[in-house]
């Protein structure tokens, strides 16, 4: 599957740039969940995800993405959920402004992190995966949600990569892909689902007579469904030693600064432990 990666990811480049010129991202994708295809895809997600999330437990829960507001959620068994969006219209108890790519979140803190959508709709998703990475503790769970190229849907979306409008501008990634990712940075893939096994139609009429596609999708082509869900856990090791320790000495060092390229030095890192 190398050649459909370089070329979702060619094409994949040349949408983010459009992103660049585009200052409601977020915003065009949660008027585009509204229509009657979106809210059947989000329909489905939200089943999968429902299946999904009380079986993962923990102390804090870190939405990013679009669709911040999913009812899966409450099927949580977390009780302390916190939602990050970039947008400013983002408001409400548990929000908080803020890029993806830099969450202002102290490091190893969060117990499970959903990334729903948020890769597709970042210039660069694999920082975003790295924030992931590092905001979780050792034991912890990142979920990816995302569009799946090999599917009805990611036929559509080529197609349609003329458009600049979402969801057809995002950047999508297969699961091959995805989960090469996940390994890299240390993660365990667990889990994989995936859902919406229709094409891309607008009238609810003829979404209802093709919903047998669903069944059918299920249990004949697993992976081929147009949304794909990831279950990763986040693995930490354990460096034993072998034979007798020597007591040395340690002295004391000075504290060293140290600079961050990604201007992490402006943002206020937040424990969650204090606001909670």
């Amino acid at each position: 599957m190398l050649w459909l990666d370089k070329i979702t990811s060619w094409l994949g480049h040349r949408r983010a740039q459009r992103l660049l010129a585009r200052q409601s991202t977020y915003r065009g994708i949660e008027n585009w969940w509204q229509t009657q295809i979106g809210q059947e895809m989000q329909m489905a997600t939200q089943e999968e995800l429902s299946n999904i999330l009380p079986n993962l437990f923990g102390y804090y829960l870190l939405n990013v993405g679009c669709c911040s507001d999913l009812e899966c959620l409450k099927s949580s068994a977390i009780k302390q959920k916190l939602k990050v969006q970039p947008d400013a219209h983002v408001d409400g108890q548990g929000a908080v402004r803020a890029e993806a790519h830099a969450l202002p979140i102290a490091s190893d803190s969060v117990d499970l992190v959903l990334l729903n959508h948020a890769l597709g709709f970042e210039l660069h998703p694999h920082q975003v995966l790295r924030e992931a990475e590092r905001v979780l503790v050792p034991e912890g769970h990142v979920v990816v949600v995302g569009f799946n190229p090999l599917s009805m849907w990611g036929f559509w979306w080529f197609l349609n990569g003329f458009r600049k409008s979402a969801p057809w501008s995002s950047n999508i990634m297969s699961q091959l892909r995805m989960k090469d990712w996940l390994k890299l940075l240390g993660f365990e893939v667990v889990q994989t689902q995936s859902c919406f096994f229709r094409p891309h139609v607008a009238q609810s009429k003829i979404l209802a007579r093709l919903q047998f596609m669903e069944r059918f999708g299920k249990r004949f082509l697993p992976h081929w469904g147009g949304i794909y869900v990831i279950v990763a856990r986040k693995k930490v090791s354990c460096i034993t030693p072998v034979g007798r320790v020597r007591n040395w000495r340690i002295s004391k060092a000075a504290p060293v600064l140290v600079s961050s390229s990604r201007g992490a030095a402006n943002l206020e890192i937040w424990d969650l432990d204090q606001v909670g």
